[in-house]
Order: C-alpha cells, then structure tokens, then sequence
C-alpha cells in the first residue's frame, strides 16, 4: 500500500539534492579516483529510475480519485522530467549538464503557460470529473444540471465535491453556469451543507459525503452557563466528572467514581478501596440521549440547552444523583444509541 500524500516529498527532497549533488561534483573524477565518486556518478540515475516510476505511481492514483489540481500536475509533470533526464545520462554517449537547466526551464514555461498549463488544464479536469459523476448518477441531460433521486456513492459525492470547491475557491464557478438552469447565486440554502458546492451539491441530490454522514451520527449537545444556581440540599458529595467509553476508574484512588459502560448506555457509580472496584449503581442514559435525538434539527447535529434543562436528577435503589451537565456526545449506529463522552458535574445523594 502507498503511504498517503508525502512520496511525492520524499522522492522530490532526493531527487533535489541527488541532482544538485550530482552537478557539483561533475568534473570531481577526473581529479579524484576514488570509488565512492565514480560509484556516484555512474549509479545515481539508475537509483533515481524507479523512483520516478514510483512517484508517477503515486500521483497517478491520486489524480485517478480527485483529478488533476496545478500541484498535482506539477508533481506529474516533474516526473516526467525527472524520467527524462535519468534516460539521458543513462543513455546519452556524451554528458552535456547543460540538458538539466534547459529541460527544466522548458517545462518550467510549460507549467505557467498556454492551453497546457497547470492552471488550464486542472480546470479541465475538474469540470471533467463534475460531469462524468453527473453521468454516472443520471443528473446530467442534454449538458444541464438537473436534480436527482438515484442513490450516490459516498465517493461520488466527495469527487463532485472536491471538484465544485476546487472551482469555488479560485473564482470560476462561472464555468458551470452554462450547465445549470437558474443563476449560480440563486441556489437555494441547505440545511447542513455549506458554501456553493454544498447547496449545488444538495440542489442535485447527491447526498452526503463520508465526513458529513459521520457527522449526522453524532448528537453533540452543550450548555453555555452551565454553572447555575443549584439546590444541594440532601446531597452529600460533589463531584466534576469528565467521561469517555474507553477510560475507566482508577481502582487505585479509594472512594467514589463514576464511569460509562462499555456500550455507553449507562453512567456507571462505582466505590474503590484501593484495589478493587465496586459498581454501586448503574444509572440508564438512553431516555436523555432520545430526547436529544428528538431535539436534533435537519442538518444540525449541536444542541444547545438552556441552563435550566441542563440538570438531570437519577434515581436508583442504593442512592441518587443529579447530573449538571457542561458538554457531550452521543453517536448512533445500527445498535442504537450510546455515550461517547460526557462532562460535567455531579452530586450524590
């Protein structure tokens, strides 16, 4: 498996140095007979050879999932001539280091300028991947936009995505106007989709992206002042709590905690004398959790609670406690619903 965005930095900084290296040192054998200098000289292109194909590799798989970018057509135009030039001092009967800064101005110009530049030719691209997941997903007829039903990969939406934000943030959504019925600046608004790529996303019913359907999992809830007046009478210990699944009570610290479960349904009061720990009572989360659930709105998964709903009392046989609570997060899956963390205050009665 490829290491995800830095080969092409790993084989540029070798490739950088190898060559500049390789052209201060020259003329270095004919003045130094040692092996290491003519090892130098004479393997080096074939070291950097299937670095090239590695780099190409790698970038091409990148262009394969985004399309082209000016970043990525500069590494993919850099090995090219990284390629180039190895063929050429391996090939070449007569070294000319005068091949290295021509073939690179050459390209340099290429880059910057005319119909095969980055800039022209990432946009190609980019408006290319638009239209073919129109395609794909039955939302493009006769060259227009249109609004769809068809369920969507969630790597469709990030392609259309990637590419409407690509355009957005270098000022030419203009190249899609041809493509839409209405003006571009009258895209309707979108609960929980943002910018002009999300609402155009949203207008032709592409759906979520993988990021944005794991964030409509989560229910984050939190209160501004949570620290409101509070009545402690008949209460006898108090205690700040900050909760996760995956973090439990320190057996070693004698006295009372709290935890969450496992699965995250339960707040869990627990005694400690020092090497054991001794579930006390266990308090059911998931009736809070549903009314959060039911708070949601479309496309906003924060909640804020007023101070005054920010208090839960639990009743138990063994005791009580009530729940002041400063932030959490809950998240739902096929099994339901559970606790991810959960911080606030607690006092035990």
């Amino acid at each position: 498996s490829l290491p995800r965005g830095w080969v092409g930095s790993l084989v540029t900084g070798f490739s950088v140095a190898g060559i500049f290296t390789y052209l201060l040192n020259f003329y270095l054998p004919e003045q130094d007979t040692s092996k290491l200098v003519s090892g130098y000289k004479r393997w080096f292109w074939w070291v950097l050879l299937p670095l090239t194909v590695l780099l190409g590799i790698a970038i091409g798989r990148r262009i394969s999932d985004y399309g082209v970018t000016e970043m990525r057509f500069l590494v993919a135009q850099m090995g090219v001539w990284l390629a180039l030039i190895s063929l050429y001092f391996l090939l070449s009967k007569k070294d000319n280091i005068k091949f290295i800064p021509i073939s690179l101005a050459l390209f340099a110009l290429t880059w910057a300028f005319g119909p095969l530049s980055a800039k022209a030719v990432s946009e190609r691209s980019q408006l290319g991947r638009i239209k073919q997941v129109l395609e794909q997903t039955g939302r493009l007829e006769a060259g227009k936009m249109k609004p769809g039903k068809t369920p969507a990969t969630s790597m469709e939406s990030e392609q259309f995505e990637s590419a409407v934000y690509f355009l957005e943030q270098r000022d030419r959504l203009d190249a899609l106007q041809d493509m839409l019925p209405m003006s571009i600046d009258s895209l309707p608004e979108a609960p929980g989709y943002y910018g002009v790529s999300g609402r155009l996303r949203a207008w032709v019913g592409l759906g979520s992206t993988t990021a944005e359907a794991a964030q409509q999992k989560q229910i984050n809830v939190y209160t501004q002042t949570p620290l409101v007046a509070t009545d402690v009478r008949g209460y006898a210990t108090f205690k700040p709590i900050a909760l996760n699944k995956s973090s439990k009570v320190d057996k070693t610290r004698k006295g009372i905690d709290f935890q969450l479960s496992a699965d995250g349904t339960m707040l869990e009061w627990v005694s400690s004398d020092g090497n054991t720990t001794t579930i006390i009572e266990k308090f059911d989360l998931l009736p809070l959790m549903k009314t959060w659930a039911e708070m949601r709105t479309i496309g906003n998964n924060y909640i804020e609670l007023e101070p005054i709903h920010s208090t839960t009392n639990f009743v138990g046989t063994k005791g009580s406690i009530r729940l002041i609570l400063e932030n959490a997060m809950a998240e739902m899956d096929e099994e339901g619903l559970s606790m991810s963390y959960l911080n606030g205050y607690v006092f035990v009665k």
